[in-house]
């Protein structure tokens, strides 16, 4: 069996295709992540960021939601 890929290392990939603005590459990393690491609410929250930059507001909205079942957070509050 592989070792599980670090959220540290999923969250360096999806900053360096945001910072090239490609935000589909962006969302399949951090939804790679999300099935490995369903209940850390930063991923979910990052996603439902990346969302809304990519101009999608209701999975934006359902993303936050998700974390916010994970646990209560100020960011996914304010997003």
């Amino acid at each position: 069996m592989a070792d599980k890929k670090s959220k540290e290392s999923y969250f360096a990939q999806i900053k360096n295709y945001l910072s090239r603005n490609n935000y589909i590459d962006a969302l399949k990393v951090i939804e790679t992540a999300i099935t490995e690491y369903p209940s850390e609410s930063s991923l979910h929250i990052n996603c439902g960021n990346i969302y809304k930059l990519y101009g999608n507001s209701k999975k934006a909205e359902q993303s936050y939601l998700k974390a916010l079942e994970i646990e209560e957070s100020k960011e996914a509050h304010n997003n």
